[in-house]
């Protein structure tokens, strides 16, 4: 298994170089939106479910503290929960070939050539995906559909089919 390199947390680009790292005991600049904020104060446990990631057979990069973080505050804060539910999660996302997939994009994959079913998704379901920054700087991910009808989907695609290209 080969891990990308990661930053102890990956704030949004607006907060580079501002967090530290999780040995550190105090930062000379605070984090300056709610999302570094969590992930400066979750740093810690953040470093721990890396390991748990790995573990699993999941890979680490550039974005992997917000997905954990994502663990982590859905659980309120149980790390032991919150690792449980990501070791599970990451070995279902092997099993459906979601880890191999998320590898191609952040290589500059396209979309289309990830998944087979994704060209056929969406000749009956258009959308366009955006992605920008949130107005504290965090992500922003806004899809919208044009005339979704899941029968019109379903008929054309499997349901492992559907779900293995959203994974993606």
């Amino acid at each position: 298994k080969k891990s990308l390199p990661a930053s102890p947390a990956s704030p949004p680009a607006s907060d580079q170089g501002q967090l530290c790292d999780a040995s550190a005991k105090s930062c000379a600049t605070p984090p300056t939106s709610e999302l570094a904020a969590a992930l400066h104060a979750n740093r810690e446990a953040l470093v721990r479910l890396r390991d748990v990631l790995e573990g699993a057979g999941g890979e680490v990069d550039a974005h992997t503290d917000i997905y954990l973080l994502r663990f982590l505050l859905a659980e309120k804060g149980d790390e032991a929960a919150a690792a449980r539910w990501l070791h599970d999660t990451t070995r279902w996302r092997l099993s459906i070939g979601a880890v191999e997939m998320r590898r191609q994009a952040l290589a500059g994959a396209a979309l289309f050539d990830l998944h087979p079913d994704v060209r056929a998704i969406l000749s009956v379901c258009q959308s366009f995906p955006a992605h920008g920054r949130a107005r504290d700087g965090g992500p922003l991910n806004i899809i919208l559909h044009d005339g979704f009808s899941p029968t019109r989907v379903m008929e054309t695609v499997s349901s492992a089919g559907f779900l293995g290209s959203m994974v993606a």
